[in-house]
Order: structure tokens, then sequence, then C-alpha cells
């Protein structure tokens, strides 16, 4: 599976509508996604903080209504853990990006999070919401 490209800032040409529809779980236009795994991973090591590894978790999701190559995608992606919020990101990921599949793509993101270790949870762990950009 393909990783995306994270962005916490400077989203361009994303449009106000993508936005909102990523705010929005219930927006109008939203693509159908499943989360199919949540596992716990180290981020490089980052020598501003010290430490062996930025404490992550890989969200792997399939996007559903999706033409691969059509558009590039961007998501929404948030990891809870015993039920509090730990991390979000904004992916755009490429129309070529992920992995092609039948009604879709299969795509891969990391989420930092705000633990002291990553933990390996389970697909009810994360929240993803994804449109098109284009």
């Amino acid at each position: 599976m393909a990783r995306g490209r994270a962005a916490t800032h400077g989203l361009g040409a994303v449009s106000a509508c993508c936005l909102l529809a990523l705010a929005l779980s219930s927006c109008i236009g939203g693509l159908p996604v499943t989360v199919n795994s949540v596992t716990g991973t180290l981020e490089p090591y980052n020598p501003a903080t010290a430490s062996s590894g930025i404490p992550a978790e890989q969200v792997d999701f399939t996007v559903s209504d999706y033409i691969f190559g059509s558009s590039p995608l961007v998501c929404l992606v948030d990891v809870y853990h015993s039920g509090a919020f730990v991390g979000t990101t904004v992916a755009t990921v490429g129309s070529e990006a992920g992995t092609s599949v039948p009604g879709g793509v299969d795509e891969s993101i990391a989420v930092e999070v705000d633990l002291p270790s990553p933990f390996d949870g389970t697909p009810a762990d994360a929240t993803v919401h994804c449109v098109t950009n284009g």
C-alpha cells in the first residue's frame, strides 16, 4: 500500500467545499471509507526531540466509489485510543497513489499520536473521511 503525503498546513488547491466535507462526516459528496486496520509504528527519528522515533498509528483503509487515477483524494484521518482522541492528519494522495481494488483504492496513512508509545488498535480506533480534489 502506498503512503499518502500528510499535510498540517498549506493545503493550497483544496477548495473550501473539500475542507467542509472533511470536517463533517455526513457531508454530501464524501466517499465511502472502510478502515481495515490500525497498527502501531514509529515514525523516523527526529533529532529535535531526541527520541528513538515518533509514536504513530498506521491506518490502512479502503476508499470505495472511487475510480483509480481519476483525481487526487483528500482524507481526514482521526485516531482514538480507549475512546480518547490522540491524533489527526489531513492527507492528500495523488490519483495514482494507493493500490487499485475493484471499485476503489486501498490507502495507508501514518498519523502521529499524542501518546508515549504506539498501540496496535482495531478499525474502530480510527475514522477516515475522504473527498476528491478535482
